[in-house]
Formats: C-alpha cells, structure tokens, sequence
C-alpha cells in the first residue's frame, strides 16, 4: 500500500528511483556478506523493490488506452523473460566465481538502471 500511495502521489518515477535504490542496498549488502546475520541483513532493502508495479504504473500513463494492454502484456513478458534467462545466469556466475560477484554485478547493473531513470524517465502522475 505504501508504494502504491507514493505511485499516485508522485509518479511512477519516483517508486521507481526508491526501488533501484533498494536493489542496489540489497546487492551491496549481500556483495560484502561474511556472515548469516548480514546475508540475512542483506534482504532488508528488498522491502522498497517494486519496480514492476511502478513499471506498470508508467506503462499505463506512457501508453495511449487501445494500445495499453499490448503493452502491459509486452512488460510481463519482459519480467517472464528475465526471471527465465536471469536465474540460470546468476546460478552460473555464482558457480564459476562465487555469489559475491554475482552480487556485484547486479549492484552495477542496478545502479546503472538507477541512473538511467533518474536523468531520462519523464515526470508524470499515475
């Protein structure tokens, strides 16, 4: 609900930058976790990920009314696809070179993510 509040208060933009931040928190974390408590620790910035709702959101304002569920479909299968092809990927650099740098790049990516948000997705109200 709380997400979903700052959506319809303050854009699709905003949840979206409060959710990368929380990625990039969360992979951090886990990329320096030595010990369970901070491996656990670690999850607690997954409290603020909820791109796919802001994704939505934005989906939804970006997209005129005919063409809104062709791209509301498009969006999950962009979320099935990375779920799908994301996890053995994870699982495979995890193998190879340990869970930390799996970590690491993600936190890179996030952030990257982060960035491109913040400079070029457009202000707009859900």
């Amino acid at each position: 609900p709380v997400i979903g509040r700052l959506t319809d208060q303050f854009g699709p933009k905003l949840t979206l930058i409060i959710s990368q931040a929380g990625s990039v928190a969360m992979y951090s974390l886990l990329s320096i976790a030595t010990s369970a408590p901070l491996l656990f620790a670690s999850r607690v910035p997954s409290i603020a990920q909820h791109a796919m709702l802001a994704s939505q959101a934005a989906v939804s304002v970006l997209s005129s009314t005919d063409k809104r569920s062709s791209a509301l479909g498009k969006l999950s299968l962009s979320y099935g696809i990375g779920m799908v092809l994301g996890s053995p990927l994870g699982g495979t650099i995890s193998e190879h070179v340990g869970y930390r740098y799996a970590a690491m790049i993600s936190t890179v990516f996030s952030v990257l993510i982060l960035v491109l948000d913040a400079l070029f997705f457009p202000e707009m109200k859900a």
